[in-house]
């Protein structure tokens, strides 16, 4: 696989990581609790979701089948509509209260073109690899 997409994925996982320590120790700290419960369920709900998706990439990154592709098909489809969702899912609607327009979309944006290749990666491993292991 291309070094590239290689590096990619440990750097996207790595600003995940990143991120679920800074709120872990956020909560811990007191300063967690300044979020709605809302935010903070949502948020408590996706982090397993999308580790899930990392599993896939790094799948893709290394040419590994993991499970049965019927899973990875099915948990495509859920994350596309996750994101499609996400504008009605209250932390983004949190986000949009408290910064300007302008800063909203470019946080959307910013945040959208860096999971491009984490999202193509996981739609290529369930849809479009040649898997070399039966379906289930």
């Amino acid at each position: 696989m291309d070094l590239t997409i290689e590096i990619y994925a440990y750097l996207f996982s790595s600003i995940f990581l990143i991120s679920i320590i800074m709120k872990i120790t956020l909560k811990l700290s007191g300063k967690y609790d300044k979020t709605p419960k809302s935010v903070q369920i949502e948020e408590v709900l996706f982090i397993p979701f999308y580790c899930i998706g990392l599993v896939a990439m790094f799948g893709y990154v290394y040419d590994r089948y993991i499970f049965v592709r019927e899973f990875w098909q099915v948990y495509t489809v859920c994350l596309m509509l996750s994101v499609m969702g996400s504008f009605w899912l209250p932390k983004l609607k949190w986000i949009k209260s408290h910064v300007s327009k302008k800063a909203y979309l470019l946080t959307v944006i910013i945040g959208n073109v860096i999971a491009l290749p984490y999202f193509y990666m996981v739609i290529v491993y369930a849809f479009l690899e040649p898997w070399g292991i039966p379906s289930a």
